[in-house]
């Protein structure tokens, strides 16, 4: 079957790599080490194992980050990402923002080009079996991180590109003009092909990696956490009988690139991978996340009130560095001062120094409308709910004391919500457990938490973002930011991809 050829210029210059190129591995020395030396001890292949899990998205980065591409967060306008661009339609097609496809650059660590991931992995998988101090079953266990990685890959460009082409094996470099124009594959192609290389990878790799050591590298519970994921793409409208956006996109013979009949089929194929990823993790001690800590003194008395103990739930299941519900979190977290806790950590005016609490990052008002009320309804079909005037100021009841200071005055948009909310959003006369207190909190201009003077650091919204702020970080030095791997997949989707799955069928 011949597709519609595109002219790859990345693997083409990949290509040129063996050679001596200056974006060769970072772990060759000099540039030029042959393979058959970095591939001679345990001890130098671990760097080429490293380097393929190097291109994994850094999501914790302010610069770096996809989060802020949605219409969740806003940043003031001076301080503008390349992703805070994307999503207010500012994409161009001649100069594309954070490509995976070629890679970019970010202020703190860009993102490393896919493709070059691939053949990274490729690499790896071509030449472990040359190392001279591993055992076979140990090669195949890398092989298989890599071969799963590699899958992974593949599903980052297909959920960005829709039909890629698939870049199994590495091309030699004595390949032909015509042998490096490859071709798009259909989407069903590549979801089958990661599938297929996800299900190979599993059955050698170690059912948990719980070494402290070993933390964020790919065993059986990820990998099969990861194919629900990409089993309920694959089901989703987007992939799954896209007649309405993608009926003439086809390659030279006229063949679709995207199915174009509804497969039914295809949410049982995501509703079996979604159970049987939920047993392997259950199996393997992961559980839904709730705080067992120590309660701090501000709180003892009112720990057990159902809508305190839910922000500890809540903040505690992203923040608790391993916790029983992140199935796979990045190990190599953002400790800089371009992480995103720092861009969401409010100032605090009491501390001599604020240099790592920018208090720039602001959900928007569509989250903060988003919310449930504490009925569980849509705050636009709750009768009790005061939506058509939620801007409107009211006075705060003692009986409201827990989540916000009473005899103040709040938008009744701020009041009557659903648990969350209060865990998530930090609002003008509201409570947040941050810096390691309980703070009132201030937010209107000129206040204690509000944008001072013409100060580039504020809130646009004027909500605080609190659900990625770890409750006991502390932003007068980076250093008091306490660091965790951010979640890749938690338990929790698993369930949501369970049930969206048996609700399709």
């Amino acid at each position: 079957m011949k597709n519609k050829t595109i002219y790859i210029k990345a693997i083409i210059f990949c290509l040129a790599l063996l050679t001596g190129c200056e974006d060769y591995l970072d772990i060759v020395p000099d540039r030029t080490q042959e393979l058959s030396l970095l591939f001679n001890r345990k001890e130098t292949a671990y760097n080429a194992l490293a380097n393929c899990y190097s291109y994994l998205p850094q999501n914790d980065g302010i610069w770096s980050t996809f989060v802020l591409a949605s219409d969740e967060l806003t940043t003031p306008l001076a301080k503008e990402t390349d992703a805070v661009k994307i999503m207010k339609g500012q994409q161009s097609a001649s100069n594309p923002k954070m490509s995976y496809w070629s890679g970019y650059g970010a202020v703190g660590r860009g993102q490393g080009s896919l493709w070059e991931a691939i053949r990274s992995c490729n690499i790896l998988i071509d030449n472990i079996d040359l190392v001279v101090d591993m055992d076979q079953v140990e090669k195949n266990e890398w092989k298989a991180e890599a071969g799963f990685l590699k899958a992974y890959f593949h599903f980052l460009l297909v959920t960005h590109y829709g039909p890629i082409p698939i870049v199994d094996t590495n091309l030699p470099i004595s390949a032909s003009d015509d042998e490096v124009r490859v071709s798009r594959n259909t989407v069903d192609e590549c979801f089958n092909y990661i599938v297929s290389t996800i299900d190979d990878a599993v059955q050698y790799l170690p059912e948990r990696a719980s070494g402290s050591n070993d933390l964020g590298r790919v065993d059986q519970v990820i990998a099969k956490a990861i194919k629900s994921r990409v089993l309920l793409f694959s089901a989703s409208p987007l992939f799954n009988g896209n007649n309405e956006f993608y009926s003439g996109f086809t390659n030279l013979e006229g063949e679709n690139f995207f199915n174009q009949e509804y497969q039914l089929e295809k949410w049982q194929l995501a509703a079996e991978a979604a159970n049987d990823a939920i047993n392997a993790a259950i199996e393997q001690g992961a559980s839904m996340y709730y705080f067992t800590g120590d309660v701090p003194t501000f709180d003892s008395n009112n720990y057990l009130n159902p809508i305190i103990k839910n922000q500890y739930d809540t903040r505690y299941a992203m923040t608790d560095p391993w916790n029983s519900e992140v199935l796979w979190g990045n190990s190599s977290p953002v400790q800089e001062w371009w992480q995103m806790q720092a861009g969401s950590l409010m100032k605090n005016p009491s501390a001599s120094s604020g240099e790592a609490a920018w208090q720039w990052i602001a959900p928007t008002m569509r989250m903060a409308e988003l919310y449930y009320t504490k009925n569980g309804l849509p705050i636009d079909q709750d009768l009790t709910f005061e939506y058509d005037d939620r801007f409107s100021t009211t006075t705060i009841g003692y009986q409201q004391g827990l989540i916000a200071q009473p005899g103040q005055r709040t938008a009744k948009l701020n009041l009557n919500r659903e648990p969350r909310f209060y865990s998530s959003l930090a609002f003008d006369r509201g409570k947040s457990r941050t810096w390691g207190e309980l703070w009132n909190l201030k937010m209107r201009k000129g206040e204690s938490h509000g944008r001072n003077a013409n100060t580039g650091d504020y809130l646009t919204t004027g909500y605080g973002l609190k659900k990625i702020v770890h409750p006991d970080s502390e932003g007068d030095a980076y250093s008091k930011i306490i660091s965790y791997p951010w979640p890749l997949i938690r338990l929790s989707e698993l369930y949501l991809n369970y049930a969206e799955a048996l609700n399709e069928l």
